[in-house]
């Protein structure tokens, strides 16, 4: 998905760079008007600021999955640190049960020992008793029932069975000194067993356990990595579209630029208005206008979307009404219609205009008529009467709506019309 979302940048930047020097290619090939050129420069613009808009989404996405999988990545860090140092503690505590367990063996080896020796030392005490009743049955022939029973005196009796119980005493006494000694050290070699037991057991548990944290830690080392290639895939999607960004800004700003100079030069055009119309109205024949204002306004219900003066760091002569297509205009007052058509048709503006003279001094201008399905119903040198309808509302020229561009000249200066209407 990162490739294909890095492929979609990449094109989209490619059919910009496309649609850009399409359109300056087509323009080398035939001569455009202003009209023309100035609505190519506003698409090269807005497609520039749609690219450079979608990208900025793309770059914020980018920028989003950056920071979520960074995180990601920390936590999965912080996960394998603190696996380490339990895999560490249970390898230590492994040592630790290792060498316990090697104590009770040890411990468990030395009592078997000592069982050993003590069981030897019994059997030698036994066969030494054994050994000792047999020499006294071969020195005297006779038993120890018939040693006592034949003894000469009461006295010589009790000293006989006192002899052969004390032998018997002792032997007894070292006999069972060393089965006790014997069943306390089997005891302690059983508890020594269960105690090597119960060690091998947490051995096998502590073993089991760091296998455990070794697979879960190379789990998380492997979220680590993964992120970090996410992080890198998602930065590098993210370098491209912040430098597709910048470039369809810069076509953007260019485009844009393009569009001023346009402007500028469609304004130096308009600026050309107040000439051309003082020119035709001096050569109209006409006395000088004595009136202090028009007839009346060019249309009804209009709505003025530009006033007279400073505009977008230039000059409008003029102020725009806007009305519905093919409204009717009206003259402002009785004068000589000195123009039909595109008179400026040569500086670039393709706007329908009609021109009436008012006297040799003054005229009103009307740009932007219809020129296609409603034309101007006047002809050059007509007579016509404020009221008459000279043309209809369009969008012929520069233009991004349908609209009347109206203005007056006096003396070659163009003035506020506005300021000459009647009060309402």
């Amino acid at each position: 998905m990162p490739h294909r979302r890095r492929l979609g940048i990449a094109m989209l930047v490619v059919l910009l760079c496309v649609t850009t020097a399409s359109s300056a290619a087509l323009a080398e090939e035939k001569p455009k008007t202003t009209a023309e050129r100035v609505a190519e420069v506003a698409k090269q613009t807005a497609d520039a600021m749609a690219a450079a808009e979608q990208l900025k989404i793309v770059v914020d996405a980018a920028t989003a999955k950056i920071e979520l999988l960074s995180a990601q990545r920390d936590a999965a860090s912080v996960q394998v640190d603190v696996l380490l140092v339990e895999i560490q503690l249970a390898e230590q505590a492994l040592v630790t049960a290792a060498a316990q367990l090697d104590s009770t063996r040890a411990e468990i080896a030395r009592l078997g020992g000592e069982i050993a020796l003590q069981a030897l030392r019994l059997e030698k005490k036994q066969a030494l008793y054994a050994a000792h009743l047999r020499a006294m049955y071969r020195e005297q022939q006779i038993s120890p029932l018939e040693m006592l029973l034949s003894s000469r005196s009461l006295s010589d009796f009790s000293a006989r069975l006192d002899t052969l119980l004390r032998l018997g005493r002792e032997d007894v006494r070292q006999a069972r000194e060393i089965r006790s000694l014997t069943a306390e050290l089997q005891a302690t070699r059983d508890a020594a067993t269960a105690k090597e037991q119960e060690l091998l057991a947490m051995q096998q548990g502590i073993a089991a356990q760091r296998t455990t944290l070794v697979q879960q830690r190379a789990a998380f080392e492997a979220i680590v990595r993964q992120a970090v290639d996410a992080v890198a895939i998602a930065t590098g999607a993210r370098n491209d579209a912040a430098a597709g960004r910048t470039q369809a800004l810069a076509s953007a700003a260019r485009a844009d630029a393009a569009a001023r100079s346009l402007a500028a030069e469609f304004e130096r055009a308009e600026n050309a208005y107040p000439e051309i119309a003082a020119k035709l109205a001096a050569a109209s024949g006409l006395g000088l206008f004595g009136s202090a204002r028009l007839a009346r306004a060019p249309m009804t219900d209009a709505v003025t979307s530009s006033r007279f003066g400073p505009r977008d760091g230039g000059f409008h002569n003029g102020v725009d009404l806007a009305a519905p297509l093919y409204a009717p205009v009206f003259a402002a007052a009785d004068g000589v219609v000195v123009t039909v058509g595109h008179p400026y048709l040569a500086s670039g503006d393709t706007a329908e205009v009609v021109i009436i003279a008012h006297g040799r001094n003054f005229s009103t201008l009307y740009g932007h008529l219809d020129d296609l399905v409603k034309l101007p119903p006047v002809k050059l040198g007509q007579t016509v009467k404020a009221g008459d309808i000279i043309g209809y509302i369009g969008m012929s020229g520069r233009t991004t709506g349908p609209h009347l561009h109206f203005m007056a000249i006096f003396n070659g200066k163009p003035l506020d019309p506005m300021l000459l209407l009647p009060p309402r």
